[in-house]
């Protein structure tokens, strides 16, 4: 699974080898999926692309395009579990 940037909410993921349609959204907020700003090389604090494959990144990160590069966020991590990660390296206290 991965994660809408705008609402954290989960969404498919598409399988490996398909990409993800354009135009698809995300089913709790509406915003678009396809778009720089739902990718993991999207760069927010300087609103740019990390990718070194991409070219020229979309004028508007929000809206969908059609980059062959996209990759979605990943899930969420489970609540409690950068303190469970913290304790299991520093101890509990």
């Amino acid at each position: 699974m991965a994660r809408c940037t705008q609402c954290q909410a989960e969404v498919p993921d598409p399988v490996r080898g398909r990409p993800l349609p354009r135009l698809e959204t995300c089913p709790k907020c509406g915003c678009d999926l396809h778009a720089c700003r739902q990718c993991r090389s999207w760069e927010p604090i300087g609103r740019r692309c990390r990718n070194p494959e991409v070219p020229e990144p979309p004028m508007d990160p929000e809206r969908a395009n059609y980059c062959d590069f996209l990759e979605l966020c990943g899930p969420l991590p489970a609540p409690g579990a950068p303190k469970k990660s913290f304790d299991a390296l520093f101890g509990d206290g």
